[in-house]
């Protein structure tokens, strides 16, 4: 059972009880992400998911872990473009301890100096790491390729090397009080807990209220009229390709279709994309597709790993059957095998604490509403073949998309004469 409550200073309160369970699972949701940065902002609202584990004013770092974890707990974080989330899962008989924690991070830290300094470097060996997997720094180059690198969609969500250098304990704090605020904040929580004893304990804690108002993103027009690709020379084995269109926004009544058509294409072992590329040709080692919505956007995602010689290959046959997308209708067995695969997804998720706080805590957070499981299985029933060729015809348009490679051969020349010829 999912209940909701507003605290008096704003702040929203979302708990789903799950009587049957062991655990629970709580997440403090900030609206606030890579999006919402500026260009002297690059990467700072990662920093802060950083910075607020080091210590509060009434708690060491060393405590803040060893008060989750020493009664067998976690506690993480992760940044988003659109949010930045705090999450615990403890037993159920200690949750409030993991409220207690979150909200005296967001709503206290400390920022000492020394600590900046030391989690610049932390954050910078983090960077190193993405340098060197190819298949997690694509999609950053492809965001910046996508989106535009002056845009702050195009943004990398940890900023580049000079970017995190130059963060200060002032940047900090201002970027706290601007965006750290009760009514920009979400406490999602699920499993075995009580709504109403939660809405009381967290109306009782020390969070303050604020007369700030949530500022939107800046906004992005979708369009793309040409081909853009950009080549990143790396001295690896294996070759990393991604593609990207435009799609729809969170919103948008054909979302749920768009999530299908990835399915179809390249979300498991049964799709087209897997079986035709890797099973029948064997020219790839991973191939997916994916559409990804945020609130007034969305992005429809190819991406593989493969030999830099068989690029152009690779790309003939997704070239050819995205476009036969958008004049033939796949077969319904195809098209309810992906539906079954997608609510079996929606299902088996609502079957654990941690993935029922995410699911609704994302949701009430950047749309401002919450969403039954039967309404979001109910869409997905309703997609039709037509629904289906619809989306391919209006994402994939031919030639208007933005690609990026990874890979010791430069395969960009190659690819835009493909592209000249199709």
């Amino acid at each position: 059972m999912e209940k909701t409550y507003t605290c008096r200073n704003g702040l929203r309160v979302l708990v789903t009880e799950m009587p049957h369970m062991y655990s629970a699972s709580v997440g403090l949701w900030v609206k606030v992400g890579g999006r919402h940065e500026n260009r002297f902002q690059k990467g700072l609202s990662h920093f802060l998911e950083h910075m607020v584990f080091k210590g509060t004013k009434t708690r060491t770092c060393q405590e803040i872990a060893e008060t989750i974890e020493g009664v067998g707990g976690y506690l993480n974080a992760c940044t988003s473009k659109e949010y930045t989330c705090f999450y615990a899962k403890t037993l159920d008989k200690d949750y409030f301890k993991a409220i207690d924690i979150l909200t005296d991070m967001a709503f206290h830290p400390l920022f000492n100096l020394d600590d900046i300094q030391k989690e610049k470097d932390v954050v910078l060996e983090e960077i190193k790491m993405y340098m060197d997997s190819p298949s997690q720094l694509i999609h950053d180059y492809l965001d910046e390729v996508l989106w535009g690198s002056d845009h702050p969609m195009g943004f990398w969500l940890t900023g580049k090397e000079d970017d995190v250098r130059s963060f200060n304990k002032d940047d900090c704090h201002a970027f706290l009080k601007e965006h750290y605020f009760a009514k920009n904040i979400v406490i999602s929580v699920a499993g075995k807990v009580k709504a109403q004893d939660t809405f009381d304990f967290i109306e009782g804690l020390d969070i303050g209220s604020s007369d700030n108002e949530y500022v939107p993103p800046r906004s992005f027009a979708m369009q793309r009229e040409n081909f853009v690709i950009k080549w990143i020379k790396k001295d690896i084995e294996q070759t990393q390709m991604a593609m990207a269109f435009y799609s729809y926004a969170k919103d948008h009544p054909l979302r749920y279709a768009a999530e299908i058509l990835g399915i179809f294409l390249g979300g498991n072992m049964s799709s087209y994309l897997y079986k035709e590329l890797r099973e029948k040709r064997g020219i790839v080692y991973d191939i997916r597709a994916s559409s990804e919505t945020y609130s007034d956007v969305g992005v429809f995602e190819i991406s593989a790993g493969l030999d830099a010689d068989k690029v152009l290959e690779m790309l003939k046959i997704i070239s050819e059957k995205l476009e036969d997308l958008k004049v033939s209708l796949i077969q319904e067995e195809e098209l309810e095998r992906a539906k079954a695969y997608f609510k079996g997804r929606v299902l088996f998720s609502m079957e654990r604490p941690d993935s029922r706080m995410s699911f609704s805590g994302e949701r009430l957070l950047i749309m401002g509403k919450t969403v039954a499981v039967e309404d979001i299985l109910k869409k997905i029933d309703e997609v039709s073949l037509k629904d289906i060729q619809v989306v391919a015809s209006e994402i994939f348009l031919k030639g208007h998309f933005s690609a990026v490679g990874i890979g010791s051969k430069d395969m960009s020349e190659d690819i835009k004469g493909f592209m000249d010829a199709v």
